[in-house]
């Protein structure tokens, strides 16, 4: 039996598809300043160095990630529910 197979309850729609898993790598990878050389100056957005513009949007993306997740992929049973007691009224 595969771990998707396996998978049960509100990890399911988690678990459909990598694309999830690949935007919140990518949106780490960018959002912390590891590409970054110590003791460089970075360009100036709007008064503030690049890289914490960089990790402040990174952190709106990972943001914007869960709820989407939460909101869309999240089976927490309740429209199963719902269906039930639609049927039993």
């Amino acid at each position: 039996m595969s771990a998707r197979q396996s998978a049960d309850g509100p990890w399911r729609g988690l678990l459909r598809g990598p694309w999830l898993w690949i935007s919140y790598a990518m949106c780490f990878a960018i959002g912390i300043p590891w590409y970054r050389t110590a003791g460089t100056l970075d360009d100036l957005v709007f008064g503030v160095p690049q890289w914490a513009v960089l990790s402040i949007l990174s952190s709106v993306a990972i943001s914007a990630l869960t709820a989407h997740a939460t909101l869309n992929l999240w089976d927490d049973g309740s429209s199963q529910q719902s269906q039930a007691d639609e049927g039993s009224g």
